[in-house]
């Protein structure tokens, strides 16, 4: 199997984990992990945006879990091809590539990205190769409780 193969199916896995987590974006009220705005508290001077009422979501960077530098351009494809995909969904406020990418390479809470992009929701993942085999790891986390969806 070559790597372009793994790559896609890599790309369909992580396609359909994000899809299992849609229902709860567009229907809110299923979520387990409901947290009315009112009880959302900034600890930093600086208010929080406030949440937009359609779905809205960030995809942080994919971390480069491979130990192989070179292969960093994997991690980051995933992380732009996910935007641009929820991006096209109608009704779907998602936060843009170059924005999300500020904060490649650090350490995040995912309660403060949420405040700090004015999101419900927030995706974490990574990506590691070993061998020939590519292992994509995502998470899509309700931002205000920090809890997984």
């Amino acid at each position: 199997m070559g790597t372009a193969y793994l790559a896609r199916v890599a790309l369909v896995a992580v396609g359909l984990l994000i899809g299992g987590g849609i229902i709860t974006l567009w229907f809110p009220s299923l979520s387990p992990f409901r947290t009315p705005q009112s009880e959302i508290r900034n600890q930093d001077a600086q208010p929080p945006l406030p949440l937009p009422d359609e779905p809205s979501i960030v995809v942080l960077p994919f971390t480069n879990m491979s130990g192989d530098p070179e292969q960093e351009y994997f991690s980051d494809g995933i992380t732009e091809d996910i935007t641009a995909d929820l991006s096209k969904l109608s009704g779907f406020f998602v936060i843009a590539r170059n924005s999300a990418f500020t904060y490649k390479g650090k350490a995040v809470k995912v309660q403060e990205v949420s405040r700090e992009m004015g999101v419900r929701y927030v995706l974490e993942g990574s990506v590691r190769k070993v061998g020939e085999q590519v292992l994509v790891t995502a998470q899509l986390i309700d931002g205000p409780s920090g809890g997984h969806v």
